[in-house]
């Protein structure tokens, strides 16, 4: 199905009916270590803390890194948007300065057995600092809207793989945003 795509001076928005009840795409949404699965800039390496997203000023912290080749980075982010299974978002900052542009994923049950999910990814920077825009090197959006298309592509496909809570060790898992069939990184050996 193809997506509806909206763009402004400060924002660009991608819309499309995804294959998936509302609660299998929140529970990607509300935790940080499985937005990297659900991403396709390529930049999310990984999430910091495995924590599920709670609240609105929530915060998490992002390993990030520009394509294969560039720079390693931390992103810190601010939940900006947050009402349980109809959106979520965010406000990016570096842990020394702000940068001021965010993503929001907005969520509409569809049809009568609300099996699939009307998902807006939008991506927006009308509040962002000005020399951190200028620091992208490019105009703004940074990320075609391309991306953000495959992008939900993406999280249709998470929330299919994504199992419904239970009370059992894998309720457990999710909640901690760990993911049972997640490789484990290498950790460098002790000296």
């Amino acid at each position: 199905m193809s997506a509806t795509v909206r763009t402004t001076a400060t924002a660009l928005a991608v819309e499309r009916v995804l294959d998936a009840p509302i609660d299998a795409i929140w529970r990607i949404l509300s935790v940080p270590a499985l937005h990297v699965a659900a991403d396709a800039s390529d930049m999310l390496r990984g999430a910091r803390s495995p924590r599920r997203i709670e609240a609105l000023g929530d915060r998490f912290t992002m390993d990030m890194q520009q394509g294969q080749e560039g720079p390693h980075y931390v992103t810190v982010n601010t939940v900006s948007d947050f009402v349980p299974g109809r959106s979520i978002g965010w406000i990016v900052n570096a842990p020394d300065r702000p940068l001021g542009w965010g993503w929001r994923y907005d969520l509409t049950a569809v049809g009568p057995a609300s099996s699939r999910t009307l998902t807006r990814l939008t991506y927006h920077w009308g509040d962002a600092d000005p020399d951190a825009l200028a620091s992208i090197g490019s105009p703004m959006p940074a990320i075609p809207a391309e991306v953000l298309e495959r992008s939900l592509e993406l999280l249709e496909v998470e929330a299919a793989l994504t199992p419904p809570p239970d009370d059992g060790p894998e309720a457990a898992l999710l909640a901690t945003g760990s993911r049972p069939d997640a490789p484990v990184p290498a950790r460098p050996p002790e000296r």
